[in-house]
C-alpha cells in the first residue's frame, strides 16, 4: 500500500515538472530570439531581416540539437514534433515583442511655426490683456521630451496681463514635428529652435522662462544672445549645462513608495518596452525603425504616468501627463555625452546684469544644490524656495510661483 501511495504521487510530480522544462525551453528559444534579433538589427539589418535571420538561425541550431538528441536516444520523431511545438511557441512570443508597429504621420497643428529643415514647432501665444510694450515671456517646457500640461499653461497664461505669453512644443515633442533621426535630438538643436520662436515674437528682447530642462536650454540661449534677453526666470531648473560636461538624469522615482516604484518597473520591464529600450541605449535609430513614434510615444506616456507621484511632495494630487510626450526626444540631449552648449565661466560673464529668478521647489526630486549653482554663478539672481511643492510646483502651487514671478517682473 505505501508503494502505491509513493508511485502515486510521484507520476503527477513528474509530469509537473516535465512541462516546467517544457515551458523554461521555450522561455530560453524566445529570449535567445530576440537576443539574435538584437545583434542582426544592430548590424544595420533591415527589422524585416533580422527577424528573418533571428528565426532561421534558431531554427537550424534548434533542428540540430533535436538531431543530436534524438540519434542518443533513437527518437527523432518524438523529438521533432516537441522541438517544432516549441520553435513555434517561442517564434510567435518573439514576434509579438519585435514585430515593428506602423508609424503614423503627423501634420503640423494651426499657427505652427515652419522650420528651415522643413520640420515645424507648435507655437501658442497668449496675448496681453493690454497692449504694452512689456517684454514677452517665451516659457521653455522640460523633459526633455515633455510638454506643458494642460494645467500648466493655464497658470502661466495668468501672467499675460501686461505682456504676451509664448509657449511652444520643443521638436519631438506635444504636436511638435518627430525627427527622421532621433540622433538629431541634441541641446544644439533645442538652443537653435528657441532662436526661432524668440525670432517669431518680433520682439527686440525677451524674458526666458525655463522650467527643469527648459533652463538649461533657455540659459544656452541667453549666453549666445543676452542683447535679447531682458530676464530669466528658472523654475526647478535641471543642472547647469556645463559646456562638454554630460548633465545628470534626472531620477523622480527616488521618490517613489517601494510599491509605486515596483509597480514602475515591472512595466518597464515589460518585454516589448525592454526590447526597445535595450535598442534605444544601443542604437536609437534602429529603436526608431522597430517602435515609430506613435508607439514609443505613448509607451513613455505610461512610464511617466507610474512615475508621477515623484513629482510632487508627498500626499498631494498627481497631476496627468502631458499629451504626446517625445519618447526619443528624451533619450536625446537629455544623455548626450560631452554636449557642446557654449555654456562656460566666460560666457556667463555676459549675463552678469541680467536679473534672474530661481524658484525651487521644497521637496523636488532634484538636488538644491542644482539651483545653488545657478545662484552662484549669475550675480544677480533671487533664489527663492517654494514650500509644499515638488517639480510640478506649477501644479501644486500655482498661485504662489505666479506672484513670485510677476513681483519679479515688476
Amino acid at each position: 500500500m505505501d508503494h502505491m501511495v509513493v508511485g502515486s504521487g510521484a507520476r503527477p510530480a513528474a509530469v509537473a515538472w516535465r512541462w516546467v522544462r517544457r515551458i523554461l525551453v521555450v522561455l530560453l528559444i524566445t529570449a535567445v530570439q530576440i537576443a539574435l534579433v538584437l545583434v542582426a538589427a544592430v548590424l544595420v539589418v533591415p527589422p524585416a531581416a533580422a527577424i528573418a535571420i533571428a528565426l532561421a538561425t534558431s531554427v537550424v541550431v534548434a533542428a540540430a540539437w533535436t538531431w543530436l538528441r534524438a540519434c542518443r536516444r533513437r527518437d527523432l520523431r518524438h523529438r521533432s514534433a516537441l522541438a517544432g511545438a516549441a520553435l513555434t511557441v517561442a517564434s510567435l512570443m518573439t514576434l509579438l515583442v519585435v514585430l515593428p508597429s506602423a508609424p503614423a504621420p503627423s501634420a503640423a497643428p494651426p499657427g505652427a511655426l515652419r522650420l528651415a529643415d522643413g520640420t515645424f514647432l507648435a507655437v501658442r501665444t497668449v496675448e496681453a490683456d493690454a497692449p504694452s510694450d512689456a517684454a514677452p515671456i517665451v516659457a521653455v517646457h522640460g523633459g526633455p521630451g515633455v510638454p506643458w500640461t494642460v494645467r500648466e499653461e493655464e497658470v502661466l497664461a495668468r501672467l499675460a496681463t501686461d505682456r504676451d505669453l509664448v509657449v511652444y512644443d520643443q521638436i519631438g515633442a506635444g504636436a511638435s514635428a518627430r525627427l527622421d533621426d532621433p540622433a538629431d535630438y541634441t541641446f544644439e538643436r533645442a538652443v537653435r529652435d528657441l532662436e526661432a520662436v524668440v525670432d517669431a515674437t518680433g520682439a527686440d528682447r525677451v524674458t526666458l522662462l525655463g522650467h527643469s530642462w527648459g533652463a538649461p536650454v533657455a540659459l544656452g540661449f541667453a549666453v549666445r544672445h543676452p542683447d535679447r534677453v531682458e530676464r530669466l526666470v528658472f523654475l526647478t531648473p535641471g543642472a547647469v549645462p556645463w559646456d562638454g560636461v554630460a548633465q545628470p538624469p534626472g531620477a523622480p522615482q527616488r521618490r517613489l513608495s517601494p510599491g509605486a516604484l515596483a509597480a514602475l518597473y515591472a512595466r518597464a520591464l515589460e518585454p516589448r518596452n525592454l526590447f526597445a529600450y535595450a535598442l534605444t541605449v544601443i542604437d536609437p535609430g534602429v529603436a526608431h525603425r522597430f517602435m515609430p513614434d506613435a508607439e514609443a510615444d505613448a509607451r513613455y506616456r505610461e512610464l511617466y504616468l507610474a512615475s508621477a507621484a515623484g513629482l510632487v511632495c508627498d500626499g498631494h494630487e498627481v497631476p496627468d501627463a502631458p499629451e504626446r510626450l517625445g519618447h526619443y526626444a528624451n533619450h536625446g540631449p537629455g544623455v548626450e555625452p560631452g554636449h557642446p552648449t557654449g555654456v562656460t565661466e566666460s560666457s556667463l560673464e555676459r549675463l552678469a546684469g541680467h536679473p534672474v529668478l530661481i524658484l525651487r521647489p521644497e521637496c523636488d526630486y532634484l538636488d538644491a544644490g542644482i539651483a545653488d549653482e545657478y545662484a552662484r554663478e549669475l550675480p544677480r539672481s533671487r533664489a527663492t524656495e517654494v514650500a509644499d511643492s515638488g517639480h510640478a510646483l506649477l501644479e501644486e502651487r500655482p498661485a504662489a510661483v505666479i506672484a513670485a514671478i510677476r513681483a519679479f517682473l515688476e
